[in-house]
């Protein structure tokens, strides 16, 4: 339902304040072998399970935390943008504490 709802959506929560800039993110089959996430913003929700053909099952996720989406990938492929063309994101070297 949030796939074909993702207009309705975004165009309440931007009516209700929320900044169109704000990051989404569609994460499609999560925790399954081939889970996929696409990045995008607010105004482009609508667009991007289009733009990218995600299927359902689905999760919309809107907010500041989908900016921690790459320093908390654990499982499938790394997020693709709006921003990227439809080209995958190459994983960064990891960190330790």
């Amino acid at each position: 339902m949030g796939l074909t709802k993702a207009g309705f959506v975004s165009k309440r929560l931007i009516e209700g304040g929320l900044a169109s800039s704000t990051p989404v993110a569609v994460v499609e089959k999560g925790c399954h072998a081939g889970q996929r996430t696409v990045t995008g913003t607010l105004s482009e929700l609508e667009n991007l399970a289009r733009q990218y053909q995600v299927q359902s099952p689905a999760l919309l996720i809107i907010g500041e935390v989908v900016s921690l989406s790459e320093s908390l990938h654990w499982f499938g492929e790394l997020a693709q943008s709006s921003q990227q063309s439809q080209q995958i994101q190459q994983p960064q070297e990891k960190v330790s504490a």
